[in-house]
């Protein structure tokens, strides 16, 4: 009896054995491969290396910011009308005067020239004749040119109306008008509205230097800038607004 039982304890543990060696069979070991690296992981930059960033729109952005040429970048400044003058009066372009430009011929004008040119001339430029005259106060325009002066005789005078011109002559006389406040330096021994002549009006006396200086040029020679027009009823003047427009008296 106790060899039967020891027989049969002996078959039930080959039999466990038996089991465990079936549910378990040989493997071969995997190659090891290392983890795939997180998002969160940065890798070192070159700092050589330039790498344009993006904006919340995914879009990039330019390295360099270009401007394009042209008007309205600006007020005009002191280097934008350095060695330019008035077309008119030819004095030096003062920033503060209200300038105003031709858009054909590019000659400037202050404030108080474009008043004379718009009651005189029809508004027209004394350099070109066109009437396409633009304030650039607020705003910057290309690059200016002064105009280009005609000098005159009293024997070719007549074909420069509208222009602004350079004359010398001798002064016979002085005149005064009736209401006692235009003049007219007379270069022809002539009456008023029949002769050729220098005028100065009311508004602008005090600028070129009061009506003593302007009874003085009588009996001298005087070389003078303006704007050549003819008055349909006193003939062919020459309109001055500023004492600068009087380039010499001898």
């Amino acid at each position: 009896m106790g060899i039967l039982i020891i027989i049969a304890v002996i078959w039930g543990v080959l039999a466990v054995l038996w089991s465990l060696g079936k549910k378990s069979p040989p493997t071969t070991s995997a190659p090891h491969r290392p983890p795939a690296p997180s998002s969160a992981v940065r890798t070192k930059r070159d700092p050589n290396v330039y790498r344009p960033s993006a904006d919340a729109r995914g879009q990039r952005r330019p390295a360099i910011a270009f401007k394009e040429n042209g008007s309205g970048t600006g007020p005009p400044t002191d280097i934008d009308i350095k060695d330019l003058v008035d077309a008119l009066t030819g004095a030096p372009l003062q920033l503060n005067a209200g300038l105003f430009q031709c858009q054909h011929c590019k000659v400037f004008y202050q404030a108080q020239s474009v008043e004379v040119i718009r009651s005189e001339n029809a508004g027209r430029c004394v350099s070109c004749l066109h009437a396409e005259l633009v304030s650039v106060t607020g705003r910057r325009e290309q690059r200016g040119r002064n105009a280009d002066v005609n000098v005159i005789t009293l024997d070719n005078y007549r074909q420069y109306v509208g222009h602004v011109i350079t004359f010398e002559g001798r002064v016979h006389t002085v005149l005064t008008s009736r209401r006692g406040t235009d003049y007219a330096v007379m270069f022809e021994n002539c009456r008023w509205n029949e002769g050729f002549k220098m005028v100065a009006f009311r508004g602008a006396i005090e600028r070129i230097g009061g009506e003593r200086f302007l009874y003085s040029l009588a009996n001298r020679t005087v070389r003078v800038r303006g704007l050549l027009i003819k008055h349909n009823y006193f003939g062919y003047e020459i309109i001055i607004s500023d004492r600068a427009m009087i380039l010499s008296v001898r």
